[in-house]
């Protein structure tokens, strides 16, 4: 039991410095301004659901327009210029 605890902990370690990394790729890609503003919208969406009856709002939620596109490595920054300023929104 606690050698599978070990290995579920350095999982976990291991996910959280890819989100570190992930972030710190974000913040750079759509600066600062937007980085902090995403971060304020995840506070008020947290304090919603401990409050309680705002699923609606938690749910309908779903990011960013840049955190909502999926494309191959090759096109990424075809669409990050342009897009521009326009995927702050």
């Amino acid at each position: 039991m606690w050698k599978k605890e070990s290995n579920l902990q350095q999982s976990l370690s291991l996910k959280n410095e890819e989100l570190s990394k992930c972030e710190g790729e974000f913040r750079s890609m759509a600066g600062r301004e937007i980085f902090n503003g995403r971060n304020s919208i995840l506070q008020v969406l947290e304090t919603f659901k401990q409050r309680g009856g705002y699923d609606h709002i938690v749910r309908g939620y779903h990011g960013l327009i840049l955190e909502n596109i999926r494309c191959d490595e090759g096109t990424q920054t075809a669409v990050e210029v342009t897009a521009g300023k326009r995927c702050d929104c």
